[in-house]
């Protein structure tokens, strides 16, 4: 599935304001206690948390477009604090990576933080403790050189486990010996790559695709050279539905026939949708919807339409969804609809709508 999800100029301008937005100390304390999903903190929550704020950030004084000022505080500032919580979130077992932190982010275009060379710029800072940068770099699998203000240089992993002591090993090896999990086992393999007995089977092993890890997965993946492992590989992938939402776009990107696209729309058809409906490419939802609406079952086009009125309901303001809602709507076959309409609850929400 080939889907440009470039963003707008305008896009890409707005969310660069609502970056430097939450940048700032205040908002940064209001970051510390935001919970861990975005559906439950309401909109009237984040009206109320611009108003105290937005007089007290002077980067606002300068004149810009009203449209693109709206867009960046009413529209933006709440998926960018998200994306910066997801974040902190997926580094949980790191304690000192905080919103404090929030200088070493690298922002993709679309307002997606670049996870990878952000983990890039944190191994080479000296506010981390060094087990904490080499644990990141095992993370991240960061095989590339570093250079920085120190005069080290070498590829990341190499050259930290070099400046760690034995204590220093010795503890990094015991702690992710002690509880097996995904990330441990990651370290655990690096650790044992570094010492020169390097577990070979782990990189043709299905075990890197099921979990969230899309950096591990595309270095792992370029290092299966053999056609027919790699194929190998998608097929546990499609047959075992081993695919997150952080991992959904490379994967997609993988299944260059017909047949496999066919086996994994058949199965996961909704999951794809609502992987295309989070922020920020809701503007691609449409035209992926239309390429699957014939594996669309009638209660998962009920579904989806439920989740798209919810964000129109709870006056979610990242994307247009009274627009995308009756888009979708329309492009829907008599079938689909009338299922809907057999749905008491949900029909008198489309009358309420003007949608018939």
């Amino acid at each position: 599935m080939n889907i440009n999800t470039d963003p707008s100029l305008f896009h890409i301008a707005s969310c660069k304001i609502a970056i430097s937005l939450v940048s700032y100390t205040e908002v940064k304390e209001i970051m510390r206690n935001l919970p861990p999903n975005d559906f439950e903190i309401s909109y009237e929550q984040w009206v109320e948390f611009i108003n105290k704020t937005i007089s007290k950030i002077t980067f606002f004084t300068e004149p810009m477009p009203t449209l693109l000022r709206d867009k960046a505080i009413k529209g933006l500032i709440r998926p960018i604090a998200f994306e910066i919580v997801k974040w902190i979130n997926y580094h949980n077992e790191f304690k000192a990576i905080d919103v404090d932190l929030q200088a070493c982010l690298q922002w993709k275009s679309a307002g997606k933080i670049n996870r990878l060379e952000t983990a890039k710029k944190l191994v080479q800072s000296e506010k981390l403790d060094i087990n904490t940068r080499f644990l990141l770099a095992c993370k991240y699998c960061l095989t590339e050189s570093l250079e920085n203000t120190e005069g080290y240089s070498g590829p990341f992993l190499e050259t930290l486990w070099t400046r760690m002591s034995n204590a220093e090993k010795d503890l990094c090896t015991k702690n992710a010996r002690e509880t097996y999990n995904s990330e441990n086992y990651l370290i655990s393999w690096w650790i044992n790559r570094l010492k020169g007995s390097e577990d070979r089977s782990f990189p043709e092993n299905s075990f890197f695709t099921d979990y969230n890890n899309a950096d591990a997965l595309y270095y792992f993946w370029s290092r299966m050279t053999d056609s027919s492992k790699r194929k190998d590989c998608l097929k546990r992938v499609l047959d075992r539905c081993l695919i997150r939402n952080e991992n959904l776009h490379f994967w997609l990107a993988k299944m260059d026939s017909e047949d496999c696209r066919q086996r994994f729309y058949l199965t996961r058809t909704r999951k794809v949708l609502l992987y295309f409906l989070d922020w920020p490419f809701q503007h691609v939802f449409m035209n992926v919807a239309k390429l699957l609406f014939d594996y669309l079952p009638n209660e998962d086009f009920f579904n989806i339409l439920c989740f798209i009125h919810m964000k129109v309901y709870t006056e979610v303001q990242d994307f247009d969804y009274k627009t995308l809602l009756l888009d979708f709507w329309n492009a829907a076959t008599d079938t689909k609809k009338q299922y809907v309409r057999s749905r008491s609850y949900f029909s008198q929400v489309m009358a309420l709508m003007g949608i018939e």
